[in-house]
């Protein structure tokens, strides 16, 4: 450093060598993050995962592509390590346990990715799609208490969508009353369900 009047070098007081060392430390650190995130913004979510193995995006991006259902878990798993409120991750455990003709764990993984994502009507609709395929495969079997289960999960669907606070609503797919509604074909199926119920 030189001294402005004189233009006599002054020695530096902060240039010591853990200063130094830090420095370099601090900057190899955000050169490998920033590898990581450069990877994953140009496509390349797997190399992105061999310089940064929690990225969650990547970790995310590779999870939709995954071949199969124990694969998708293994990165959910990975993911909800570093983040508990990623909805995709529960809907890719409970895509497993239904795999496994696990209802009960379904159920649960599938209404913790609502409760993360209480706004996604899609949400709410995959977890219809696989309690109502669940039903029809115990009906056929002839399981009244399993199939009752899924009856009355099923049932409950859009009581858990009208308990969604409508303050956001506005951020959400709602209908013009800005309340998350099932689309109408998902709709009929509960009409036609819901007698059956009575019964």
């Amino acid at each position: 450093m030189l001294d402005f009047n004189s233009g006599k070098e002054l020695p530096c007081k902060f240039c010591t060598i853990p200063c130094m060392i830090t420095g370099v430390c601090i900057a190899a650190g955000c050169i490998w993050l920033g590898l990581g995130d450069l990877c994953y913004s140009i496509g390349y979510p797997t190399a992105s995962l061999r310089v940064t193995p929690f990225h969650t995006d990547a970790l995310t991006t590779t999870l939709a592509s995954s071949a199969t259902t124990g694969e998708a878990a293994e990165l959910a798993d990975r993911i909800l390590e570093l983040n508990d409120s990623c909805s995709i991750a529960y809907s890719a455990k409970a895509n497993e346990a239904l795999s496994q003709g696990k209802i009960l764990a379904m159920t649960e993984y599938k209404e913790q990715a609502i409760r993360t994502a209480r706004y996604s009507v899609a949400e709410y609709c995959d977890y219809f799609d696989k309690l109502y395929a669940a039903l029809q495969l115990y009906q056929r079997a002839g399981d009244s208490s399993s199939a009752a289960y899924c009856l009355e999960k099923l049932l409950s669907i859009p009581d858990m969508m009208e308990q969604v606070p409508t303050a956001g609503a506005i951020f959400a797919s709602a209908t013009d009353s800005n309340k998350l509604m099932l689309p109408d074909p998902y709709q009929t199926i509960l009409d036609t369900l819901a007698p059956s119920q009575n019964t």
